[in-house]
């Protein structure tokens, strides 16, 4: 993987209270509270879990009789009473105090940080609310820990449950020099609390500028999620300003020539300064990729023209994959070969532990003949699909000649019965006329009997 490489003191510029004294006329209010190395091995302690640590001061609770006895309406006798039965509540509750306290004092270290919180408490009164960062980066990955779904904090809590959950800020902790080529150490000398005054700032109005050599050669929307429709009619308009902000503002004022830096545009076309990143690919680059950066910078040097590119609405969109930044260069160095849903798999599979080769082939070898197995049950369960269907193709076949069978049976009965019908009806007329014949003939010979009579009388 190619660079770039930053020297150990262009990350040091990088860093929030080495910049901010300088351009705190153009970015937002802030304040800086340095950190003792307790407060550093508490968002390090990651074997117990998320925990606050204890209030510095234990408030003192009047623990009033629930009677409220007047001793003026009530005999001395029956104050005694309800003072024991008092006395034995308050004996029993502080040895369930001790045994609790005994319990996690053997699980975990206890961690109180009176003089950081009473900063903390200041900063959050003048300000109002805070948004919370250190060195170099703000807990972005650590939104769900807060009820308000962002950064905001209004109490000391609220800052150290997400910088508490915060990967991001483990890696300021221990992981900011890894990407320099000649690296001496592995971490600043001291670590800051940066508490800034909340803004609710949209989104669609910061920008991210890459500057190499001295020179601003590309822009980027920082949401590269999201398609705002009215950034295209404002895109010129707003490359203006940007590049007049960078001109008068941030240009050779800056003690490095590498760096990037984010910017807010208000609805009144003021500029904000939000914050200094480190020229590597440790940082997001966004609608770019490091590659075409490189690329853009040797470009830039012929022809000295700056790149500005808004999320496009009609091709994919690149996955705005926050969690990418500041990672370790184990994980960096895939560069843009890999998703983040693959690495998000390689995590869990333990891939970036220091393993040996000889256990990572092994792992490869179950894994394929894990899946070998999977493709044989697969082309079984194939087969066996094919012949259930073989099968009631038989069965339904069988069941059509059955129909078939029955249905000629039934044509033939009901032939049979046809014409069984015709011959008896037809035998039942014959039968009729015969009789019929036999009247006619009786009634004939009647007649000529009776005219034979009446002859013989004559």
């Amino acid at each position: 993987m190619e660079g770039p490489y930053p020297t150990e003191e262009e990350v040091e510029r990088c860093e929030f209270q080495n910049w901010y004294p300088s351009f705190r006329k153009c970015s937002l209010k802030s304040e800086m509270i340095l950190l003792s190395e307790e407060f550093i091995e508490y968002l390090e302690d990651d074997k117990h879990g998320l925990f606050l640590p204890d209030p510095p001061n234990e408030k003192k609770f009047n623990h009033s009789s629930k009677f409220d006895i007047d001793s003026s309406d009530q005999d001395e006798e029956y104050l005694e009473f309800w003072e024991k039965v008092e006395e034995e509540e308050k004996k029993k509750t502080k040895e369930k105090e001790n045994e609790n306290e005994k319990e996690e004092e053997i699980d975990r270290k206890h961690y109180s940080f009176p003089q950081i919180e009473e900063k903390i408490e200041k900063a959050i009164e003048n300000f109002g609310s805070v948004f919370p960062k250190m060195n170099w980066s703000a807990p972005k990955d650590a939104l769900w820990m807060n009820s308000t779904g962002d950064l905001k904090c209004i109490i000391p809590s609220d800052i150290y449950s997400v910088l508490k959950g915060s990967d991001l800020i483990v890696f300021d902790l221990n992981h900011a020099f890894d990407l320099c080529k000649n690296k001496s150490k592995n971490r600043p000398e001291k670590f800051y609390l940066i508490l800034r005054k909340f803004y609710p700032l949209k989104i669609s109005q910061e920008f991210r500028c890459f500057c190499k050599n001295g020179l601003l050669f590309a822009i980027s929307q920082r949401d590269d999620s999201t398609y705002y429709t009215y950034l295209e009619k404002k895109k010129e308009h707003f490359f203006e300003l940007i590049k007049k902000f960078w001109n008068a503002k941030i240009k050779e004022k800056f003690g490095s020539k590498n760096y990037i830096f984010d910017i807010y545009i208000t609805k009144n076309d003021k500029i904000f300064l939000i914050d200094f990143n480190i020229y590597s690919r440790a940082t997001e680059p966004l609608l770019f990729d490091w590659d075409e950066l490189n690329e853009i910078d040797l470009i830039n040097k012929k022809e000295n023209k700056i790149q500005f590119r808004l999320t496009p609405k009609d091709k994919p969109i690149k996955p705005n994959l926050s969690m990418t930044s500041r990672l370790s260069y184990d994980l960096q160095e895939f560069g843009n070969n890999i998703s983040a849903r693959e690495i998000v798999e390689l995590i869990k599979k333990g891939k970036f532990d220091d393993k040996n080769e000889d256990e990572d082939k092994r792992e490869n070898e179950n894994e394929n003949e894990n899946e070998d197995e999977k493709e044989k049950e697969k082309e079984k369960e194939k087969e066996k699909e094919k012949e259930n269907e073989k099968e009631n193709e038989k069965l339904d076949e069988g069941e059509e000649e059955e129909n078939e069978n029955k249905n000629e049976n039934e044509n033939k009965e009901s032939v049979i019965n046809d014409q069984t019908t015709k011959e008896e009806t037809e035998t039942e007329i014959g039968k009729g006329k015969e009789k019929e014949k036999k009247n006619i003939n009786e009634n004939d010979i009647e007649n000529k009997k009776e005219s034979d009579q009446e002859k013989v009388k004559n």
